[in-house]
């Protein structure tokens, strides 16, 4: 049972952790953007920009460290939804 009690606390933490508030820093509204489920092709591509001008910024290395798990799989996304872009326009000739 202290196993499951524990889990359970565990779980809420974790949650607790993408909470945004008043006092959320730029990096956790971001990470926040980036694990929201459904973006459009366009919103991705601009949330991506909205990282790099952030990291432009020469963010802290806490703030960096929030993102830097979680731009690996957007910069996939967008890098998709470019090539698919690019390849769009020939195939339609």
């Amino acid at each position: 049972m202290a196993d499951i009690k524990g889990l359970i606390s565990q779980l809420q933490e974790s949650e607790n952790k993408f909470i945004i508030t008043d006092s959320s820093t730029t990096a956790e509204r971001l990470r926040a953007k980036i694990i929201q489920r459904k973006k459009s092709e366009d919103e991705c591509l601009k949330l991506k920009q909205e990282i790099m001008d952030f990291f432009a910024t020469n963010p802290s290395a806490e703030e960096k460290e929030i993102l830097w798990a979680y731009t690996e799989s957007l910069w996939m996304e967008c890098s998709a939804i470019e090539i698919k872009r690019q390849v769009a326009p020939v195939q339609q000739k």
